[in-house]
């Protein structure tokens, strides 16, 4: 299961640490990451590829409270897709990152 303590990660400010502490409740985690199912697994409710704006890199729109979100990512190469998917997630769960909406 892919489920993270959110409660344990709430205090932390740092993406690296961030990276480390997700390691650290899921130490048997597959490389590469299982990037899309990991956030599905957390609380984001949708992955939205974008096509026909290029210009387009990332997006993620959340409630007030961070209790669920929805991320949006264009078309480009699946590294870079799967890259922005993981920065994305990276706002929803950095406690200090209060904005509803982060477009990247």
């Amino acid at each position: 299961m892919l489920t993270l303590d959110r409660v344990e990660l709430a205090d932390i400010h740092n993406p690296e640490a961030l990276a480390q502490a997700i390691f650290a409740q899921k130490p048997d985690m597959p490389i590469p990451v299982p990037i899309e199912k990991l956030v599905i697994a957390n609380d984001i409710r949708q992955i939205e590829k974008l096509v026909d704006a290029p210009e387009f890199v990332g997006m993620l729109a959340t409630d007030e409270t961070k209790s669920y979100g929805q991320i949006w990512v264009g078309e480009m190469r699946s590294t870079r897709q799967r890259f922005t998917i993981a920065h994305e997630f990276g706002h929803f769960l950095l406690p200090h990152h209060t904005q509803m909406n982060y477009q990247c």
